[in-house]
Parts: C-alpha cells; sequence; structure tokens
C-alpha cells in the first residue's frame, strides 16, 4: 500500500511539472539527424528559464524509472529526464525496449522479475489490457479534467497518461524539390490531389526518377496508415473494429467507402513513382478474393497467391542465369543436329539449369513456408492453418505454452533443412554460377 501511495505521488509530481512545462513554453532542443551527411550536426540547447513550477523538494533523489517504446525518442527522453533531475532532484532512468521485444511482453517479463518500471509508454491496448491489475488509479487527479476526451476509461476508471499526439502526413525533402526544380518550394500551394500529381510529374520531367518512397515495414503501412481507413468509418474503437472484421470477412462494400476511395486515389498517383510494398495491396486482395470471387479459405488461393507473388524474381533470377550460363552456342549446335525446340530445351538447356532451379527452389519453399502475414490474412479455418500460424496460436494473452511452441518451431525447421541437406550442391553451385569467367 505505501509502495502504491508513494508510486502514485512521484507520477503526479512528474506529469504535472511536464505539463507545466509545456504551457509555460519550455523549447526542448535536441541533436538533429540531417539526411545530408556533409551536413553539420546542430543542437539547441534545453531551455528551462520559463520554468515557474515549484518542486517538492521532499521528493529530492528519489529515483523512478520509464520505460520506453519509442525508440525513436530515447535520446530525447534521456536529456529531458537529466535536465528534470537537475530541476526536481528525481533521477528518472529511460528503459528502451529492445529490438524484437514488444512492449507488453517486455512489461509482462519486468513485472514477473520483480522490478517493474515506476511509468511506461504503452499503447492503448497494452494499457487497457494491464491496466486494473498493475497500475494506480489516478481518477482523482486534478489534471485529469484538462486531458477531457483524450484519456482512456476503464470502467469508469483512469489509468494512463495522454502523451503525444502523432500526425500522419506526407514528409517531404524541401531542399531536394528546388534543387530538381530549379526554383522556392511552397508546400501550401499543394492543396488538391491534381495538384500533387503535377507536382510529381514535375519532379520525374527534372531527373527525379523515384520522387516517391515509402517504408516497407508492417508497423508503418499497415498500422499507421491503413489504420486512418478504420478509424474514419464512424469515429469509434468498435465501428474500427467492425470495418476490419467486415473486410476480412469480405462482407465490406468497399465501394461506397468514401475515405478507402480517397485513399487509393492517393495511392495510384504514389505507386507511380514507387515500388509498391505487398501491405499496400493486401487489403483490396483479401476484398477482391473474399469478397468478389468468395475463394478465400481454400489451400489453392494461397498456393496461388504465393505462386504470383514469387514470380518476379524467379524470372529475373533465371533470366540472369540462362544469359551468363547458358551459351547460344549450344542451341544452334542442337538445331544443327536436327533436334526441335523442345528437345533442344528438355534435353540441352533444362539440365544446365539444375543450379538455378534448385536455388529458387530452397528461397521460395523457404519464404512460402515461413509467410505468416499472407497466410494470416487467407485462411481463418483453423483446420488449415499454417505451421507458423498454429505455433502462434500457442501465446496467450498472459501465459505461454513454451514446450509446445518449440515442438512446433522443430517441425518448421526439419523439412526446410532436409530439402537444403538434399539440394545444398546445386544450390551452392547456383549461387556462384558466374563468378569467375
Amino acid at each position: 500500500m505505501r509502495k502504491k501511495v508513494m508510486a502514485k505521488v512521484i507520477l503526479t509530481v512528474l506529469i504535472l511539472a511536464m505539463s507545466v512545462t509545456v504551457l509555460t513554453g519550455c523549447r526542448f532542443g535536441f541533436a538533429s539527424d540531417p539526411d545530408d551527411p556533409n551536413e553539420a550536426e546542430k543542437k539547441v540547447p534545453i531551455d528551462t528559464s520559463t520554468d515557474t513550477f515549484e518542486y517538492d523538494a521532499s521528493l529530492d533523489g528519489t529515483s523512478i524509472t520509464l520505460l520506453n517504446t519509442k525508440a525513436e525518442i530515447q535520446v530525447a527522453l534521456e536529456e529531458m529526464g537529466a535536465e528534470f533531475e537537475k530541476k526536481s532532484g528525481v533521477h528518472v532512468e529511460v528503459m528502451p525496449v529492445t529490438d524484437g521485444d514488444s512492449p507488453y511482453t517486455k512489461m509482462i517479463s519486468l513485472y514477473n522479475s520483480g522490478n517493474p518500471p515506476t511509468l511506461a509508454i504503452l499503447d492503448t491496448t497494452d494499457v487497457i489490457a494491464l491496466a486494473e491489475e498493475k497500475a494506480v488509479d489516478l481518477t482523482g487527479e486534478a489534471w485529469t479534467a484538462e486531458a477531457e476526451g483524450y484519456t482512456t476509461d476503464i470502467h469508469g476508471k483512469i489509468y494512463s497518461f495522454p502523451l503525444c499526439i502523432e500526425g500522419r502526413g506526407i514528409i517531404y525533402n524541401k531542399k531536394a524539390i528546388e534543387e530538381t526544380l530549379g526554383r522556392e518550394f511552397d508546400p501550401d500551394s499543394v492543396t488538391t490531389l491534381d495538384e500533387f500529381k503535377a507536382l510529381l510529374d514535375e519532379l520525374v520531367a527534372g531527373g527525379m526518377e523515384k520522387p516517391v518512397s515509402m517504408a516497407k515495414e508492417d508497423w508503418s503501412l499497415g498500422a499507421h496508415q491503413l489504420q486512418y481507413i478504420y478509424e474514419t468509418f464512424d469515429g469509434t474503437s468498435e465501428g474500427a473494429q467492425k470495418v476490419i472484421g467486415d473486410i476480412k470477412a469480405g462482407e465490406a462494400d468497399l465501394h461506397s467507402y468514401t475515405r478507402v476511395s480517397e485513399f487509393l486515389d492517393m495511392f495510384d498517383i504514389l505507386k507511380e513513382s514507387m515500388i509498391i510494398p505487398f501491405q499496400a495491396i493486401m487489403i483490396p486482395l483479401v476484398s477482391i478474393y473474399g469478397g468478389t470471387l468468395n475463394v478465400l479459405n481454400h489451400r489453392i488461393t494461397l498456393i496461388f497467391m504465393h505462386t504470383g507473388f514469387s514470380m518476379a524474381m524467379s524470372v529475373f533470377m533465371f533470366h540472369g542465369f540462362i544469359k551468363g550460363n547458358v551459351p547460344m552456342a549450344l542451341e544452334e549446335a542442337a538445331y544443327i543436329d536436327g533436334c526441335t525446340h523442345a528437345q533442344t530445351f528438355f534435353k540441352i538447356v533444362l539440365p544446365l539449369l539444375k543450379p538455378i532451379i534448385s536455388t529458387m527452389v530452397i528461397l521460395n519453399s523457404l519464404a512460402f513456408w515461413n509467410d505468416f502475414l499472407l497466410p494470416s490474412l487467407v485462411l481463418t479455418d483453423k483446420k488449415l492453418l499454417t505451421l507458423p500460424l498454429s505455433t502462434y496460436s500457442f501465446y496467450g494473452t498472459y501465459s505461454a505454452d513454451y514446450g509446445t511452441i518449440m515442438a512446433g518451431l522443430l517441425l518448421c525447421v526439419l523439412p526446410i533443412l532436409v530439402l537444403y541437406v538434399v539440394l545444398q550442391k546445386q544450390i551452392i553451385g547456383g549461387v556462384v554460377a558466374g563468378a569467375v569467367k
């Protein structure tokens, strides 16, 4: 009980101090990360001259921990913590979530080890999952009145404080645009889709071959961009979940959903200037195959999709191998000896393709066997789930059956391992082919 009260006091003081800092116009400056490697790194000192908050002297020497789940602000938080310690005497240790760990898993691990953080930056879903059991009730705090509409209500109580508001948009490089166009660029001049398209066309004409790039990470495109479509359905979490469920079931009428049309219109323009990641087409793909064709939950559908998505790389690899390792003179000699086109291919060319065939078999087999995202979209029937999907089902919200999981992972590894052992000579031959003239 005493620990909870102390944690509540520290949390309240920290939140109030940070809130007052923002309201009084305190400016925070941190090292920039310039795109131009020749550009000098600039650093603006943190200015706390306008901070008039009265800190509690009794907290001097107190140490608290903050679990940071946003790697991009780790340095900023550490510098803010150092400044906060100078003003308040409270030491703030900023603990980062390492690559490969989820915030939820990290929190559970810290609680199980008896060393939970005082504060944690978490998504709303994690707050809802952990708050009632682990967090301090902050409902009675004075600042909640100023944060009305921005807090997460859990059965009538408040356990978290809104930290930041994230924006969505297109980040542009003003310097690169102006150098390409040869004139000053005003971003306010682009207010419509047609004006944006005209700008891209002008950049391409000016020599910028690919003016658009998009992060291909699932968290960026799937969790940030497509999330906007779900959120704007009716403005509620329940509405967003309904849209996701309807799309997966093929029941959503996307033609009448204005936000989807606007989103895809923008993508039609962007895709002309970039390589499209799979995440950009996965929702239309599921909608077409589920809603229009009604062929989801069939293994043949998954096989068809995998074959289509792997075709481009396979053709590219075969083209490079044949061009460098199958001389045209062999085919001409076969024709002179009386071979038909079919005989030339099957008796002369095909045997020479064994190394690249083996290489593509192992590469595509590995990609198909380990694929998680596409099967999770196509297959929802438990009887049809692939091994990676079945293994994932052994992870629970609060626990995991590690014995069963390890057995499942072993089953996942064995077929590919056997395939590699059988084809290893051909694979090595395919990889090194063409390296020596």
